[in-house]
């Protein structure tokens, strides 16, 4: 553990490992009923998510356009049946993956500190007390997203877009292709965008830790400190741990920055071709006002959840 702490503390560029993930996925057994609900309400979200702009363009091209009061009425109060129910769902599931995940952190935490305990003397030596309690309480804390935003959201997002790109494609198949068109683009930066953006989340990772580690020591050497007069020496020290950190978060914070309205150019360019597309069609009637319509929320809908697996 110790050749462990010292490693992630000073590679802020080491991949993730897939085998690190199914071991933690272990830590969910007891869990298993929590996780398979939470798990259950995502991928049901997921699939309802599509129905709404079918409906809307049922809205559109039926009671509206033939002047159908009482059919209106009876989609209506689908449509907002609908919603009330994706809402209770979204709650549903956004409640249960927290609650799952601060019950696993709670079992890893437990674990961690029996046995950090149960080692030898000469690894406190090597491994500042700072640290260790970095390991052990933030760093523990922040698997709680991998649970409330991560394993199951990822699922839900990916099942979603299929069932999206499918309701589009059975719609109509030229005005998915110009929707998909944008979607190299979209996919590189979101590429581009989550390589930058875990180095700079493990480069904040590893300042906490040191950050920690030298106010501990400092803190608790303050006697020492003082008595050879080395304050303006450690105080120098500090700040270029507090400057590194800054600097880390201020680069995550650039990237997302530059990603989100990058995202959203993307996007309005993918609705700018939908328009300039779809409204031809529909003056030569291959395309219906309502279908044109749906198409507009499919694409929103559809980039979401791309946004959100970076």
């Amino acid at each position: 553990m110790a050749k462990a702490d010292s490693k992630s503390s000073s590679t802020s560029g080491k991949a993730f490992k897939t085998n690190l993930l199914f071991r933690l996925l272990g830590y969910t057994k007891p869990y298993w009923k929590l996780f398979s609900l939470a798990l259950i309400f995502t991928l049901t979200a997921a699939v309802l998510t599509p129905l709404r702009p079918w409906l809307i363009q049922e809205v559109l091209d039926g009671p509206v356009k033939s002047n159908n009061a009482e059919e209106l009425f009876r989609l209506m109060v689908l449509l907002f049946g609908l919603l009330f129910f994706h809402t209770l769902i979204n709650f549903a599931t956004s409640f249960l993956t927290s609650w799952l995940g601060q019950s696993v952190i709670r079992d890893i935490r437990k674990q961690v500190f029996k046995h950090i305990t149960r080692m030898r003397l000469r690894y406190y030596d090597k491994n500042a007390v700072g640290t260790l309690q970095t390991r052990t309480i933030s760093d523990v804390e922040t698997l709680n997203d991998v649970f409330s935003q991560g394993i199951v959201n990822i699922l839900g997002d990916v099942l979603q877009v299929a069932a999206i790109v499918a309701f589009m494609f059975f719609t109509n198949v030229k005005l998915t292709l110009i929707v998909l068109s944008t979607l190299p683009m979209l996919l590189f930066c979101t590429y581009v965008f989550s390589r930058k953006v875990k180095n700079s989340f493990q480069n904040v990772r590893k300042y906490v830790a040191q950050m920690n580690a030298f106010l501990q020591e400092h803190i608790s050497g303050m006697l020492v400190t003082q008595l050879f007069n080395r304050e303006m020496a450690e105080d120098k020290k500090f700040r270029k741990i507090n400057q590194d950190h800054t600097r880390a978060n201020l680069d995550s914070v650039l990237y997302y920055s530059i990603f989100f309205p990058v995202v959203e150019f993307i996007l309005a360019l993918g609705i700018a071709l939908l328009i300039w597309a779809g409204v031809g069609m529909v003056l030569v009637e291959t395309v219906t006002f309502g279908m044109l319509t749906a198409f507009i929320m499919y694409i929103n809908l559809l980039f979401r959840p791309i946004r959100q697996l970076a």
